[in-house]
């Protein structure tokens, strides 16, 4: 009598593979973050932790007097991008069209500048 083998194959969980980030976005929002600090906020870019039923998203919070700017850094370059700048518009902050002149134009068409 022969044994019988069975094999047991798990399927392994596809990951999404991000596409490579692009230089110029990338200085893009260090802009904008550097921006958000002289004006007072704390940007962090980070994986923002998520669980079962839950996810944190990006937003704004303050701790302890300091205000911050938590930014998902898996999200795509653009939708970081836009993120920040409705951030600034939402703070009525004066950005310098300088600041600006990098930006895509059709992330300036979608954020309304």
């Amino acid at each position: 009598m022969a044994a019988k083998l069975e094999f047991n194959i798990l399927k392994k969980k596809k990951k999404s593979i991000k596409p490579k980030d692009d230089p110029k976005k990338e200085e893009i929002i260090k802009g904008l973050s550097a921006f958000f600090s002289d004006n007072g906020f704390r940007v962090r870019r980070e994986r923002l932790g998520q669980g079962l039923g839950w996810k944190a998203v990006s937003g704004l919070c303050r701790v302890n007097d300091e205000n911050l700017i938590f930014l998902d850094r898996r999200l795509e370059q653009d939708d970081q991008i836009l993120f920040l700048i409705t951030k600034i518009k939402e703070k009525n902050l004066n950005i310098s069209s300088d600041l600006l002149s990098n930006v895509p134009d059709k992330l300036k068409k979608i954020a309304k500048l």
